[in-house]
């Protein structure tokens, strides 16, 4: 009876191990690959110092499957990164919060309001200078604050539509993070969510870190589909921006009532009122498919024909068909690792 217990210990933390170390190596290629590794050089001499040939050629193999080329061209980046602005806002206590923002009409700004709403002073640098700018209008519960800074010469930029939008799609994310120089990542988008009213939230691959909220997310086109707003802290795809049409609903209400204010973002809800995609998203970047089926059976339950159902349906099966998947994979390369 002892030893069948320990057999049972050694088997949870053989497949425990298996799991973690799965994800380690689907990380590293996903990073490999979003980079650029192979023109860098990065991980090419940890990989070859670590791993045997055998290894080496599995890496191969999944390094030389399509990763999708790059959304945009230099020189549509350097046009579309002359309408992207740095955004240092600062608060009645003297605490400056950074962002990015976007030129979307002549001396007119988009922005995240978690980086402004609270501002007393806001100033936005761009390539021609340094300008003081002024809340216009806000929908805090979206999220995006419409600015005016006078002085301004920036081209607009061109807007798209998530609703021509796929997964798979490419796309480029541009701001200015952590204060930082302007910065590109590139990836694919990974999912659409409708969220209260039109357009469609977009999920994806195209990394960006705090300060990056307000930049701009491109489609190949160079056309504006999304502003940069939130990221899970886990790593991996999970990086969201609010949908142009939001930015154009903005823009054109000019009423008395169309500043919004509530209590916080839709993405910061942790209650019922957390759209279901994030509550999936946030138990897909955990690893928790038990969870995620949970969460699945009960959509289902509920409203078995809703899109976004079937769509966390699917989900919830891809990831327990994966963590299956992973298991001899890892097998096979310990194997290889260790004679």
């Amino acid at each position: 009876m002892q030893k069948m217990k320990t057999l049972k210990i050694k088997r949870s933390l053989t497949n425990a191990i298996l799991d973690y170390a799965a994800h380690f190596v689907f990380f590293i290629v996903r990073r490999y690959r979003q980079y650029g590794g192979s023109q860098t050089g990065l991980f090419k001499a940890p990989l070859r110092l670590l791993t045997p040939a055998p290894v080496r050629c599995l890496f191969a193999v999944f390094l030389a499957l399509p990763a999708g080329a790059l959304a945009l061209e230099p020189s549509d980046m350097a046009r579309l990164g002359a309408s992207v602005v740095r955004i240092e806002a600062r608060d009645g206590f003297g605490r400056v919060n950074s962002g990015s923002a976007i030129v979307v009409a002549p001396h007119t700004l988009i922005t995240s309001c978690h980086v402004v709403v609270n501002a007393r002073i806001i100033d936005a640098t761009g390539a021609t200078g340094r300008y003081a700018a002024r809340l216009v209008r806000a929908h805090t519960a979206r999220d995006l604050c419409l600015l005016d800074a006078p002085g301004l010469e920036a081209a607009a930029i061109n807007l798209g539509a998530t609703t021509e939008k796929r997964a798979g799609d490419t796309i480029s994310a541009v701001g200015y993070p952590a204060g930082s120089a302007l910065t590109w990542s590139h990836g694919k988008i990974e999912g659409l969510f409708p969220v209260n009213g039109a357009g469609r939230v977009v999920q994806g691959s195209a990394i960006f870190n705090p300060g990056a909220s307000g930049g701009g997310l491109f489609d190949g086109e160079g056309r504006l589909i999304g502003v940069l707003t939130f990221k899970l802290r886990a790593s991996g795809p999970y990086h969201f921006a609010v949908p142009v049409e939001w930015l154009v609903s903005l823009m054109q209400d000019d009423s008395a009532t169309a500043t919004v204010f509530a209590d916080k973002p839709f993405w910061q809800h942790t209650d019922e009122r957390q759209p279901v995609f994030l509550r999936a998203a946030s138990l897909s970047a955990d690893g928790d498919c038990a969870g995620l089926n949970t969460l699945a059976a009960q959509r289902l339950a509920r409203d078995p024909k809703d899109a976004e159902t079937l769509l966390l349906v699917r989900h919830a099966q891809q990831c327990s068909a994966s963590a299956q998947a992973r298991r001899p994979m890892l097998k096979w390369l310990f194997a290889a690792l260790l004679p």
